[in-house]
């Protein structure tokens, strides 16, 4: 079975977007994002990106160039949007080119143009195709929040133990062993005999 030849270029401007926007959300599905497109004719993000567990969220702006070129930005920087601006180009290549910027580091670097009378903005290929920026994935990082360290067990109580049969109070020093034929009575030590009547029976005498 012959191979599909891909074409070298493509002349709709519209499908060449769509190469660079759905590759970047491969590329974001691979890090653990749910990734949402957002509609192709609303202005603004053009991919929206949610955690696993939807406690973080990032919304990114796609350009997207066939060839190694400057990005136009329009005639005016306010049209930035998102947390992250990727640029994906060579779209034609078996694995294209991104570069990971934020709006803030894109209209620092933007080029400003005019002819005719007419501005106009643009990100110079010069300017953004750095390593700096180059396939800087770990800028957006993983869409698996970390586990939050285990909580260790609590401390084996000791102040209930016994050792060796004597008992172990809670500054863990051993109390005093218990005496036989020795009762306390009003904090003093009182030591209890035993006589002999004259009836032969024994009566017990406190001393």
């Amino acid at each position: 079975m012959d191979e599909v030849q891909i074409p070298e270029r493509i002349s709709n401007l519209q499908t060449v977007g769509n190469i660079g926007l759905f590759y970047v959300c491969y590329r974001l599905s691979r890090l653990d994002w749910n990734v949402m497109p957002t509609a192709r004719n609303a202005k603004g993000i053009d991919i929206l990106i949610y955690s696993q567990d939807a406690s973080r969220k990032k919304t990114i702006q796609v350009k997207t160039r066939s060839h190694a070129g400057d990005v136009p930005l329009g005639n005016k920087l306010d049209r930035l949007f998102g947390d992250c601006v990727i640029v994906c180009r060579h779209v034609m290549r078996e694995t294209p080119e991104c570069f990971i910027l934020t709006p803030e580091e894109v209209r620092r670097l933007a080029h400003r143009c005019e002819k005719e009378g007419k501005a106009s903005f643009w990100l110079q290929a010069r300017d953004y195709a750095t390593d700096e920026f180059r396939e800087q994935w770990q800028r957006i990082g993983s869409g698996v929040t970390p586990l939050a360290p285990a909580i260790p067990p609590p401390a084996e109580r000791s102040n209930s133990r016994r050792v060796h049969g004597n008992r172990t109070n809670v500054s863990g020093l051993k109390a005093r062993p218990a005496v036989a034929g020795v009762a306390r009575s009003g904090g003093h030590p009182t030591t209890r005999t035993q006589r002999r009547g004259s009836n032969g029976d024994y009566s017990r005498n406190r001393s």
